[in-house]
Parts: C-alpha cells; sequence; structure tokens
C-alpha cells in the first residue's frame, strides 16, 4: 500500500481508528485492572501465605514444585478462574513473585506469550486486559457481564488479524461502539474517570475525520497502531514455535486456541508491503523484517515435523498387520496410530501454508489431477456385496431415476434422469449464485451410487461439472472438529499427493469457491457431535462456510438436515423404472459367471410382478433378490417386506458359510449353528450400539468385543478393516450397508425382548416422534422379526402412545403469530409418522396387531409411487384392516413410474368391498396417461362406492375415457368433487355424451345423475371445450340437483357454445359459482346471454373476464341480469366492453336486487357507455364495489356522471384510476357525490384532473359523509384546483387518507390552513410536487394541531433549501402532530443549526418513528438521531437507496 493508496483509503483510515480506539480503550481499564489485581493478591495472601516465595520451578519447562502448588490448585479452581483450566497462562508469570507482585497474579488469566516486560497494565496490550477481566472470577465486582468484553476482544482480533487492514464504514461503526459500550456501561466502568475519559476520545475520533500524516500526533498515532499489531503478531509467532519445538511432549500444548500462521502471515506481508512502500513508516522496518523472518522460520520447522510425522505414519501402516499377531504389541501400535493422529490433526489446525510448490497455474491442476486419480481410482467400480468377491459393477453401467419433488417451494414436479437436469432447471429458474440441492431417499435407493456417478463423470470430463471442482465427501467419515479442508484432504485426495496439504486446500477453496461443488453423502449418517454448534458440515450448509459453491446432500427422510440448509431443489431419488429391470439382472449374473439364470429370474419377476415390484424398484433389494436366485433358482415365493427380503438373504449368506466351514447347513433361520448365532447376535448388539451413537460402522476401538470377530467376519455379513482416513486411522467393522447393520441390530433387540423379557424403552429409546422416525429401518426391521413374540406389538403400542401424547400437547400449545406455519408444520409430520405406522404394521404382517394402530390410521393422506413399499403397505392395510370404524378416511395422490402403471397399481388395490371408506383420489401429474385405460378401474370404484372426490386432472384423459366414466360414475352415488380439468382431448363431441351421462331420466341408459345426487363440484377448465362451435350443453335437459360450482376457464367457449348454456343454467337450480374466464365469449358478436330466460335462482359468483365481450353482448347479458337474483360479483374486466360506442348498460331495467361487486376495469368505456351505466346505478342498489379502473372514460370531454340523478345507496367502493378524466368530468362527478351517501373510497389516480386549471371540486356542495379515502395522486392538479378541494373540505369530515402526491401543486398553504376541517385525517401524501422551501415553510407554519394524523409525506419534487427559520417551523409542526409515525422530507436541505433542532425535536417526539431524510441534505459534521432515515437519491429517478440509520 503506498503513502497515496494510505492518504485515500477510507477502509485503511478506518482500520488505523479502530486501533487506536482500541489502545483508548487499554487506557481506560488501566485503573480498574490494577485495583482488581492488587485485591486478588491480597485476598490470596491472606488464605495462602508468602511460601511460595520459595518457589523454584520453570513453569517455561513444565516444572512445578509444592512451594507454588497451593497457589496453583486455588487459582485453577472455579472460585477464580472461569475458563478451560488447561489454558491457564502458567508460563506467563513468575510463581516466585506472586505474593509480592500483584501483577504477577493477573497475568495468569492472560493469552499466553507475556514477557517479564510486562509488569503492570500500563505495558499490557489490550487483550490481556481484556482476558483478564473475562476470565478471572473477582474480577465480577468491577465488571459484571463479560459479555461486552468479549466483543471488545473479538474487535481486537478483527483488527489484529485483518488481511489488508481495511475495515468497511458499518463495520468501523460498530466495533467503535462496542468499546464506547464497555466503558459507560452504568452497572460498572461509568463512574470511572479514566474509562470515561477513554469513552469521550473514542466517540471523538469516530467523529473526527482522521488524515494521514496529517500533522505529528496522527503520525505518531499510526506508528502506535503499526507497532501494537507487528508486538502481537510476535508474541503469537513465538508461541506457534515453542508449540513446534515440544510437539512430542506436550500435546496439550496444541489444543489451545492460537491464531493460525496463514493468518498472521498474511497480515505481516500487508504490513512489510506497506512499511517497503511508505518512507515516513521506515521506524518500523525492522521490526516488520524480524516478523517476516520468524514466520518463515516457523514454516520450515512445520515441514520437518510434517514429514517425519508423515514417514512415522507409513511405517506404521506398512508393518502394523505384521504386529497384530501380537496383542500387547498391536495394542502398542494402536496407541502410536492414535497419538500419530493427534498430533498430524492438531499440526493441521495450525494451518500453515507451505512454501511455493507451484506457480501460477499449477496449483489448480494440480489439485483437480489429485482428485481425478484418486476417484479413478476408488469409484469406477462397485464391490457392494462383501460375501461375494466375484460379483463387481461398473459404475458407468448405473443410472438412477430422479424425480424433482419441489423447487423453492413452489411444489414444480419433473422427472429427471441426472443431476445433470437439475442444473438445466437451475439456469432457467433465476436462482441466485448458492445452489443448494437435497437428495431424499430411502435406504438402498441409490444416493450414495447417484453421487459417486457424478463424481465419477466429472473425473471423466462428463457432464454439467465437467469446468468445476467436485468434492465427494462420505459424512459417515466425518469426525467432530474437523475443518472443511480437512475433510477433504482426508477423503478426497491420495496419500500419494504429498505437495496438496490441509492449508493449500484452505486457499484453494477461498479463493475458487464459486468453482467448488461439494458432494456430500449421507447426512443421517453424520454422527451426532459433527451436528452441533459450530461444526463444519452444519455451517456449510448454512451457508457460513463458502456461501458461493454449490452443495449436492443425499439423505433420508426426516434426519431434520432443513434446520440448517435452505433448499433450492429437493429430489427424491427413486431407484429403478420397471423398463430398467431387464438390464440390471444380467449384469449381476454375467458377473457371477451364471448368466442363464437372468433369463429365467426376469421371466419369474415378471409373474410375480405385483408381489415383488415394491422391492425391486430399489437397486440394492434388486441386487438381493439377485443372490437369492443364484442360491435357489427355483423359488416360488419372493419376500414381500424389507424384513421378509433381509432374511432369506441371511439365511442365504449362512448356508454358505456353513458349506465353506464344514457345518451342518440349516434349512432356516431358526437352525443356524449356535457359534454362528451367537456371533450373530453379538454383532448385532454391536450394531445397535453404533446406530444409537449416530454411527453407521462398528469402531473396534469403541466397541468392547467380548469375544473374537473372526466367526462375524466367515459369515461375510461384515468386513474388517482399517478406515481410508488419515486424520482418524481405526479398526472397524463395515457393513456392506447401513441397511444391514440395521436388520442384524432389529434382530438382536426382538431376541432380547421376546426371549429374555428386556426392556424395549432400555434398549432403543424413544422418547419423541422425531427419535422414532430418525430410526425408522430399525423399529421396522424390529417389527419385522418381532411379529411372533411380544416385541412387535409393544412396538407398535409405543408409536401409538407417542402420537397420543404428542398431540395432546399440541392441542394445548396457546396460538400464536406463527400459527398456521406450525399448524402445516404439524400436519406434514403427522402425514409422514402414519404412513411410517402403516409400513411398520406392514413389516409385521401379523393382522392381529391391527386394532393397536386403528385410530392413529383411522384418517389417512399419502402420495403413493406406484410399486413402493408404501404402495404395498397400504394394499396389505386396506385388506386385512378389521372392520372400519366409523370416519375413517383415505386422501389419495398416486403418482405412476411409467404410463399405466397408476391404473395397474389402483385397479388391484382393494380386494374387498369398503362401503365406508371416504375416499378423496387423485390420479397422476404431468406425465399421467390413463387414456383408454380408466375401464380397468371399474373394480376398483365399485368396492370403495363411498368415493367423495375424484381429481383426475391433466390425466391424458381421452373419449375412450368419458365412456368408461358413463360405466363408473353411477357406483359413486356419494361423489362430490369432479376434476376434469387441463384434459385437451375432451371437447364438444365428448361433453356432449358427458352431459348427458348427467342427466336424471332412467329411460336413457346414460342416465346417472340420480346416482350423482351429492355432487357439488365439477372443474373442466383446461380441456378446449368449444373449439368445434357446437351446442354441447343442450344435453342438459333435466335439474342437476346439487352443482354448486361449475369451472368451464381457459377453454375455447364461443357465443355459440355459451348460448347452449345459457338456456339451461336453470337446471343448475343450486350453482353459486360459474367461472367463464379465460374464453372466446364474444367473438361472433351474438346475443349469447339472451338464452337465459328463466331464473337462476342461486347463482352468486360469475366471472367473465379475459373474454371478448363487446357491446351487443354485453347489451344481452345486461337485459337477463334481473333473471340473476342472487348474483353477488360479477367480473367483465379485461374484455371489448366500450367497443362499439353504444350504451349496453341502457337495457338494465329492471333491480338487479343482490349485486354487490361489478368489475369492469381493462376495458373501453368511455363518456357514452358510462353514461349509459350511470343512468341505471341505481338499480343495482346493493352494489358496494365498483371498478372501472383502465378505461376511457373522459375521453370526450363531458360531464359523464351528471346521469347519476338518484341515489347509489350501497356503493362504498369507487375506482376510476387511470382514465381520461379531467375538470369538466370531474366537476360532474363532485356535483353528483351526495348521491352516493356510503361511499369510502373514491381512486381518481392516473387521470387528467386540473388540466383545465378550473375549481373542479366547488361543485361538491352537500356532505359527503362516509367518505375515507381520496386518492388523487398522478394527476395535473395546480394550486387553483388544490384551492378548490381545501375550500370543501368540511363537506368530507370522515376523510382519513388524502393522497395528491405527483401533481403540479407549489402552494400548500390553503391546504394547510383547512385540514382541521377533515379531523379524522390519518395520511397526507403530497410528495414529488413543485412546492418551494418557501411553501414548506408556509405549510410548517399555518398547519393546525391534527390529533390523529400518522402519516405525512412532504418531500418535494426539487431540492428545496430551507432556512434555519424554515427548519424551526418544521420542530413547531411537529408539536402540533402529537400522534405522528412517520413524515417524509426527502429532497430538502437546511443549515447545520436548523438540521440539528430538528433532529432533536424527532428525537424528543412521542410517536415518531421514521423520518426520511436525503443524504446529500445532511449538513458537514452534524450527526442524526436513530429515527432519521438518510436515502439517497439517484440522478436517474431509480429507487431511492436507504444507506444507513444512523
Amino acid at each position: 500500500m503506498s503513502w497515496t493508496d494510505r492518504y485515500n483509503n477510507q477502509g485503511y483510515k478506518n482500520w488505523l481508528r479502530v486501533g487506536i480506539a482500541l489502545l483508548k480503550t487499554r487506557d481506560g481499564l488501566v485503573d480498574v485492572t490494577s485495583q482488581a489485581a492488587k485485591e486478588l493478591q491480597a485476598e490470596l495472601k491472606t488464605k495462602l501465605g508468602d511460601s511460595v516465595n520459595n518457589c523454584t520451578c520453570n513453569p517455561k519447562k513444565g516444572k512445578q514444585c509444592k512451594d507454588c502448588e497451593p497457589w496453583r490448585q486455588e487459582l485453577a479452581s472455579p472460585n477464580y478462574y472461569t475458563g478451560n483450566a488447561s489454558k491457564i497462562g502458567w508460563t506467563n508469570c513468575a510463581p516466585s513473585k506472586w505474593s509480592k507482585e500483584p501483577w504477577e497474579v493477573a497475568k495468569v488469566f492472560m493469552p499466553g506469550g507475556q514477557t517479564a516486560d510486562n509488569t503492570g497494565p500500563e505495558k499490557s496490550d489490550p487483550t490481556a486486559l481484556l482476558n483478564f477481566l473475562v476470565f478471572c472470577k473477582y474480577c465480577t465486582k468491577y465488571v459484571s457481564k463479560v459479555e461486552p468484553l468479549k466483543k471488545v476482544i473479538e474487535v481486537r482480533n478483527k483488527a489484529m488479524h485483518s488481511k489488508d487492514l481495511t475495515f468497511d464504514d458499518h463495520t468501523f461503526n460498530n466495533y467503535m461502539d462496542n468499546m464506547v459500550r464497555l466503558l459507560r456501561n452504568p452497572l460498572t466502568l461509568a463512574a470511572n474517570p479514566a474509562a470515561q475519559k477513554a469513552a469521550d476520545e473514542i466517540s471523538k475520533i469516530k467523529k473526527e475525520e482522521f488524515h494521514i500524516g496529517a500533522n505529528k500526533t496522527c503520525m505518531d498515532a499510526e506508528i502506535r497502531v503499526l507497532t501494537d499489531v507487528m508486538d502481537e503478531h510476535t508474541r503469537l509467532l513465538k508461541l506457534h514455535k515453542e508449540e513446534l519445538e515440544n510437539h512430542g511432549t506436550r500435546l496439550d500444548a496444541l489444543e489451545h486456541s492460537i491464531t493460525p500462521v496463514e493468518e498472521i502471515l498474511k497480515t505481516v506481508n500487508t504490513l512489510v508491503d506497506m512499511v517497503n512502500n511508505n518512507p515516513d513508516l521506515q521506524c518500523v522496518k525492522d521490526q516488520a523484517k524480524e516478523l517476516s523472518t520468524t514466520v518463515q522460520q516457523i514454516q520450515d520447522k512445520l515441514n520437518k515435523v510434517e514429514g517425519r510425522v508423515s514417514q512415522l505414519e507409513e511405517r506404521v501402516a506398512e508393518h502394523g498387520e505384521q504386529i497384530e499377531v501380537n496383542t500387547q504389541l498391536h495394542e502398542e501400535i494402536s496407541e502410536v496410530k492414535e497419538k500419530i493422529s493427534d498430533v498430524t490433526q492438531k499440526l493441521h489446525q495450525l494451518d500453515l501454508v507451505p512454501s511455493g510448490s507451484f506457480s501460477p497455474g499449477e496449483d489448480v491442476q494440480a489439485f483437480t489431477s489429485a482428485l481425478v486419480v484418486n476417484y479413478s481410482n476408488t469409484l469406477t467400480s462397485l464391490k457392494p456385496l462383501p460375501w461375494n468377491d466375484r460379483f463387481c459393477l461398473d459404475l458407468d453401467k448405473i443410472f438412477t431415476r430422479l424425480v424433482l419433488v419441489g423447487h423453492q417451494g413452489h411444489g414444480d414436479r419433473r422427472d429427471f434422469k441426472s443431476l445433470d437436469d437439475v442444473f438445466d432447471h437451475q439456469s432457467t429458474s433465476g436462482l441466485p449464485r448458492r445452489f443448494n440441492v437435497l437428495a431424499v431417499g430411502y435406504a438402498g435407493s441409490g444416493k450414495s451410487t447417484l453421487l459417486s456417478k457424478t463424481a465419477l463423470d466429472w473425473s471423466n470430463k462428463k457432464g454439467k461439472l465437467a469446468d468445476k471442482i467436485v468434492l465427494l465427501i462420505r459424512l459417515r467419515e466425518v469426525q467432530p472438529d474437523e475443518s472443511i479442508a480437512e475433510i477433504v484432504w482426508d477423503q478426497c485426495v491420495t496419500k500419494s499427493a504429498k505437495e496438496i496439504s490441509i492449508p493449500y486446500i484452505t486457499t484453494y477453496l477461498q479463493d475458487n469457491e464459486s468453482n467448488v461443488v461439494f458432494l456430500l453423502d449421507g447426512y443421517d449418517e453424520l454422527v451426532p457431535d459433527a451436528k452441533g454448534p459450530k461444526q463444519a458440515v452444519p455451517e456449510l450448509l448454512a451457508k457460513k462456510w463458502y456461501p458461493g459453491c454449490t452443495v449436492i446432500v443425499t439423505s433420508r427422510p426426516s434426519s431434520g438436515i432443513e434446520r440448517y440448509m435452505a433448499v433450492d431443489c429437493q429430489v427424491s431419488v427413486m431407484g429403478f423404472l420397471s423398463a430398467h429391470i431387464d438390464e440390471y439382472v444380467p449384469l449381476y449374473f454375467q458377473s457371477v459367471e451364471k448368466p442363464d439364470l437372468a433369463v429365467s429370474l426376469v421371466k419369474a419377476l415378471d409373474t410375480k410382478a405385483n408381489i415383488v415390484r415394491s422391492l425391486i424398484q430399489t437397486p440394492m433389494f434388486l441386487m438381493l433378490i439377485c443372490v437369492l436366485w443364484e442360491d435357489n433358482p427355483t423359488i416360488i415365493n419372493f419376500p414381500v417386506t424389507m424384513s421378509g427380503l433381509y432374511r432369506e438373504l441371511l439365511t442365504c449368506v449362512i448356508k454358505k458359510c456353513c458349506v465353506r466351514e464344514g457345518l451342518l447347513v440349516p434349512n432356516d433361520e431358526n437352525e443356524i449353528p449356535s457359534a454362528v448365532s451367537t456371533a450373530l447376535l453379538h454383532l448385532g448388539k454391536l450394531a445397535l450400539e453404533s446406530l444409537l451413537r449416530g454411527e453407521s460402522l462398528v469402531d473396534l476401538g469403541k466397541a468392547i468385543a467380548s469375544q473374537n470377530t473372526d466367526v462375524m467376519l466367515n459369515i461375510g455379513i461384515v468386513s474388517k478393516e482399517v478406515s481410508a482416513s488419515r486424520l482418524h486411522p481405526r479398526k472397524q467393522l463395515n457393513f456392506p450397508h447401513k441397511s444391514m447393520q440395521e436388520f442384524l441390530a432389529g434382530r438382536y433387540v426382538a431376541d432380547r425382548v421376546n426371549n429374555f423379557s428386556d426392556d424395549l424403552q432400555t434398549l432403543v429409546p424413544m422418547d419423541t416422534l422425531s427419535t422414532v422416525q430418525q430410526h425408522g429401518n430399525l423399529v421396522q426391521f424390529i417389527c419385522g422379526h418381532g411379529s411372533k413374540g411380544t416385541v412387535s406389538s409393544d412396538l407398535l403400542a409405543k408409536l401409538n402412545d407417542l402420537y397420543v401424547a404428542e398431540h395432546m400437547s399440541t392441542k394445548k400449545m396457546e396460538d400464536s403469530i406463527f400459527q398456521f406455519a406450525e399448524d402445516l408444520g404439524r400436519e406434514s409430520e403427522d402425514k409422514a409418522f402414519k404412513e411410517f405406522c402403516m409400513i411398520s404394521l406392514y413389516e409385521g404382517n401379523n393382522p392381529q396387531h391391527f386394532p393397536i394402530l386403528s385410530t392413529l390410521l383411522s384418517s389417512l393422506d399419502l402420495t403413493i409411487y406406484t410399486h413402493s413399499r408404501e404402495g404395498a403397505a397400504l394394499k396389505y392395510y386396506l385388506n386385512n384392516a378389521p372392520a372400519v370404524p366409523e370416519g375413517r378416511s383415505l386422501t389419495l395422490n398416486v403418482e405412476e413410474n411409467s404410463v399405466g402403471d397408476a391404473v395397474e397399481y389402483l385397479s388391484g388395490l382393494v380386494e374387498k368391498p369398503l362401503p365406508d371408506l371416504a375416499v378423496y383420489l387423485k390420479v397422476g401429474t404431468n406425465d399421467t396417461c390413463i387414456g383408454g385405460m380408466l375401464d380397468s378401474l371399474a373394480p376398483f370404484f365399485t368396492n370403495v362406492p363411498n368415493m367423495q372426490s375424484l381429481n383426475l386432472q391433466n390425466a391424458g384423459l381421452t373419449p375412450e375415457s368419458l365412456k368408461a366414466l358413463r360405466h363408473i360414475l353411477p357406483k359413486l352415488s356419494k361423489l362430490g368433487k369432479l376434476d376434469l380439468s387441463h384434459n385437451p382431448d375432451i371437447h364438444d363431441g365428448e361433453i356432449g355424451q358427458q352431459c348427458e351421462a348427467l342427466e336424471s331420466d332412467l329411460n336413457n341408459v346414460t342416465a346417472v345423475l340420480s346416482h350423482l345426487s351429492c355432487l357439488e363440484d365439477l372443474d373442466l377448465s383446461y380441456s378446449k371445450i368449444g373449439i368445434d362451435s357446437k351446442e354441447p350443453f343442450a344435453a342438459i335437459q333435466q335439474p342437476v340437483a346439487s352443482m354448486k360450482l361449475l369451472n368451464l376457464s381457459h377453454n375455447e367457449i364461443g357465443d355459440v357454445c355459451l348460448g347452449s348454456l345459457a338456456a339451461v343454467l336453470h337446471h343448475l337450480p343450486c350453482l353459486e359459482d360459474l367461472d367463464l374466464s379465460y374464453n372466446q365469449i364474444g367473438n361472433d358478436g351474438k346475443q349469447p346471454f339472451a338464452a337465459i330466460q328463466q331464473s337462476v335462482a342461486s347463482l352468486k359468483v360469475l366471472d367473465l373476464s379475459d373474454n371478448k365481450i363487446g357491446d351487443v353482448c354485453l347489451g344481452s347479458l345486461a337485459a337477463v341480469l334481473h333473471h340473476l337474483s342472487c348474483l353477488e360479483d360479477l367480473d367483465l374486466s379485461y374484455n371489448q366492453i366500450g367497443n362499439d360506442g353504444k350504451q349496453p348498460f341502457a337495457a338494465i331495467q329492471q333491480s338487479v336486487a343482490s349485486l354487490k361487486v361489478l368489475n369492469l376495469s381493462d376495458n373501453k368505456i368511455g363518456d357514452v357507455c358510462l353514461g349509459s351505466l350511470a343512468a341505471v346505478l341505481h338499480h343495482l342498489f346493493c352494489l358496494e364495489k365498483l371498478d372501472l379502473s383502465d378505461n376511457n372514460i373522459g375521453n370526450e370531454g363531458e360531464e359523464t356522471f351528471a346521469a347519476i340523478q338518484q341515489s347509489v345507496a350501497s356503493l362504498k367502493v369507487l375506482n376510476l384510476s387511470n382514465n381520461k378524466i379531467g375538470d369538466v368530468s370531474l366537476g360532474s362527478l363532485a356535483a353528483v357525490l351526495h348521491h352516493l351517501p356510503c361511499l369510502e373510497e373514491l381512486y381518481l389516480s392516473d387521470n387528467q384532473v386540473g388540466n383545465d386549471g378550473r375549481e373542479s371540486f366547488a361543485a361538491i356542495q352537500q356532505p359527503v359523509a362516509s367518505l375515507k379515502v381520496l386518492d388523487l395522486s398522478w394527476n395535473k392538479i395546480g394550486d387553483v384546483c388544490l384551492r378548490s378541494l381545501a375550500a370543501v373540505l368540511h363537506h368530507l369530515s370522515c376523510l382519513g387518507e388524502l393522497k395528491l402526491a405527483h401533481n403540479y401543486i407549489k402552494d400548500v398553504k390553503s391546504l394547510a390552513t383547512t385540514l382541521h376541517h377533515a379531523p379524522a385525517l390519518v395520511t397526507v401524501t403530497l410528495d414529488d410536487n413543485p412546492v418551494t422551501g418557501v411553501g414548506l415553510k408556509r405549510f410548517a407554519q399555518t398547519i393546525c394541531r391534527m390529533p390523529t394524523l400518522r402519516i405525512l409525506y412532504l418531500a418535494p419534487q426539487q431540492t428545496a433549501h430551507l432556512d434555519d427559520p424554515a427548519a424551526m417551523s418544521i420542530c413547531t409542526m411537529l408539536t402540533r402532530l402529537p400522534v405522528l409515525t412517520h413524515l417524509r422530507l426527502q429532497n430538502i436541505s437546511m443549515p447545520a443549526a436548523g438540521f440539528q433542532a430538528m433532529s432533536s425535536a424527532v428525537e424528543e417526539h412521542p410517536t415518531l418513528l421514521q423520518l426520511g431524510y436525503s443524504s446529500k441534505g445532511v449538513p458537514d459534521d452534524v450527526s442524526s438521531c436513530d429515527k432519521i432515515l438518510l436515502v439517497v437519491e439517484d440522478d436517474d429517478d431509480s429507487d431511492d437507496e436507504v444507506v444507513s440509520s444512523d
């Protein structure tokens, strides 16, 4: 940094001022720390005497003596030291001086590295004094709360280790305030003169500008700060040097919290660079140079230590297996390994950057190469079955189906084949740079394989991530307190890549975070301690680390990951499609050299498809089916549950083991040899203990093995190996999959409860529903193992009790402002838990257990993917449950994996009649195509006649589907809702037949209306009805008794088609809501509504928006409105009304008794058309809201509203915004406002009011008693027009909101003098008018007391200057507005005295929350109060930017 840079760099000045303030803080704490040290020493001396004077020990060499031991014990006790006792600074002081020099006692509580020269607080740095006050319990009498102290310690740390010696303005202000708050604490330091003096000086430093080198005082201050920084780094480097020299014998020292040398190096380099480029700083050049040399020396030492550790680690790894034969030597080797691991980890925590091994550009290539080599070596092939070495899968041939579940909460659902599709979606979604993908799937669905394939593709330069850096991390291997760099070094880089170190990775990630993609596999397998506060993985997910990177993480459901991660895209890993099974089965049998078995298995699976397909869509389960077929290719009954599959697999593997070992081969699980059975149960115990610790492997260092593991290994279920981790080498038992661990653990629990009467809760603590679901597979395996004993029923009863208990506690919770969100969350959790219980019941496969959960499962809301475990469990439940309890319901959404799956699943779902089961069914999504297969569902509908809702939206319905519906619908006599929308192949020809199917004539074979007497809601939107210009609704010849809602929106309905509907509306006597929006009504210029010749008694809502209705068509509707006697809401927006210049509303000749809302916005209504409406408004005597915005009213300059000659008694809201209303037209409205006695809101914004310079409002000669809102913004109102409004304000006595912004008003005095005539005013907006400073002064001087005014906007169009008297008038005005909360005065400037007075008045105002003011209008050297919000106005009239709230 050159002198010019220093002089002009505001960030450096801010940093320098913080450094000066820290030294002032030190000065402010000198008295209090000195006094505290003296009193502390006196108290200790009274307790312990002077024997410590004889002490001869040397703390720096770790030696202690009996003379100082009592003092050490007392100082380390909680009575005095409040921190971690292992971090006490014994090396800071000389114990022999403790009874003589108080400051030597105080140094015990300070950070390491204090020198003998530190003989008092005036020679200490700020950190030393702050730590003394924080960690010495005796000091609480001086500083009762440590939080302010800790905040200043943080300021000190940030200042000392700033990489570029700069702070932005916000940080600067925050840090300065932290120091002042500490020194002004009223409970502690407020009475201390030195502290108050320091606080005053810091406040002065904050307010005053600092000029580099302006005088000797400034120069000396800068030198003091730089010297202080270098002294601090010298102390830290000394500590680092000691750590390296003593690492072999002082491991505890490595645990001290020491600033990483990497940070020191960056700061030192910045300092040296600045000193070398600034002649005026040469006085500190030698000190800076010495610092740089010391850093290099420490680097060299560390490189040597790392080399020795690496050599020792390799030697241990090389000879460890040979030594293992001897148990004693093996234990010694394990201890050495642990010590090496500890040393290595602690050394790497120093984060030293190795001396430059790479030239620019080579470092990226070296890192990439190391990753590619690792992935190529470890991911190319998979051996998923430990008992079968022959079986090897080529990862490139594995594909996993992905389904996009949701995106940013919008429920956007898509089918993807790979993660590339996910990133294609990201590029079109406008997402921020950080992209978080959560891939969720059940056990064995292929989540890990998905990430492995993604990483392998990257290493082969395939896919969308080819230009990124992909880091694959198995979260099961992550340990607590590891940094991200350590995790990457441990898992992603090969041991041979010696040049890639942890500090190198740290730097790389910082410099390239936008190019990094983290693949985090198995969040549910991350150990609990690594999920806690300040742990690396949760902080990475929460974007506290590397916010610019991309994160893709896999997890089972209910892992709780959403607490940390904002999910941009959630993906469900669904496993295999049915079409892929034929590809994967041959792959297995080719690998085991038995290709002929593939054909017979595929054939067997086809014949048993409905039985086993719920399992074989899961890749791992299909693999296990192959294992069973290889063992016995004549299987007749395949296992249908996860527990059954694993039991069969276990028996198969045990048979193979018995053959190898020469043991008696069992026929089933009950005949397992005792030695093998005992080993399996012991393995189950180890599996359970690991699961409860949150670990997905058995760490043999933690597990106390009561027997040799050889039998376990011989079975082939687990493998024993040394972990691949370099940071945590350990012996461990690995399961082929976490689900195998859960299976063995569940088997063990079932055995203990059933055979030994152990307590289930003791074995598996389950206190909450979330705890149960976190161990979901374990619970289901317990049910699957315990169907013949008590454990399954005990467990299901426990689930029921937990559900009841949590629901009872939920009902007792008080309502909160977040109640709606909480209810939604609980509803989602409730659905998931019921589904979980249903699957658990299925796994147990014991119908006698149904009564336990009968109440809990009486109401189900499920989304089922066909051929899933959930789908199989539902089928089992529906067909095996006992008598249906009253009120039992099923809300079912069926999603299919391939065409026809949904129909196939539903057709076999219910095998017996369930007449009392209320069903709410939705079939399919965008890719569902029922087509002509709907008739296959006839048996299903026959068995569930109590169908309440049938949703076939977007189901690819065809004419064949409708023919099938004609036969199905009569069976659904209780059907209340039918949704056939988004089926574009349904149009005129077929809808006619459908309407015939809704007739009640029993002589007609299609007459089914009598069987649909409960139908209330029919949705036929988005179905191209009307495209053939036929009369499809003419077929409705009999009443459709119950229909209340009919949705025909987004079709092609024109005049002909609508005419056929209008003619039969009387056959819909209960119809309340008819939606005809987004059609072609009016396209032929006919009178389609004329066909309404009889009363449509119940219609309340008629939506005709977004059509082509013109004057002729509207006339036909107006003439028959009296037939719609209950109509309350008529929407005619976005049409062509007024296009012919006619008077269509004149046809209203009778009262329209119930109409309350009439929306005519966005049409072409001009003066002529409006006149016809105004003349008949009295016929709409219940009308409350009339919207005429965005039309052409006023286009001919006539007195349009003069036609209102009778009272429109109920009108409350009249919207006339965005028209062409000028003075003439407004005058005609003003003259008849008294005919609108209930009018509360009048919107006239975006018009031409004021265009002729007339006194338009003078026509208001009678009270408009109810008007509360008058919006006149964005017009051409000038002073003349405003005066006419001010003169009639007394007629608007209830006015609460007056908007006059964006007009031509210059003189606002006339308004100010009359505002009191509207005593209820709450809001007045006058901003963006050409008001001058004089005008503002007059307004402020003349405004009367306004007891209700809360919001006042006075920002003028151009900058207005107020002199001091004018500014004082603002202050006076504030006293007349006692409840004002918001005042806007942008574009105003005033002198310093006036601004200061206004600021004080704002601060003292009892209710004012915020005053908006231009930042450019603030006088120099004047501070504003907290309530003033400073705003930057851009020159291009763009939105204002808030820059601060001082």
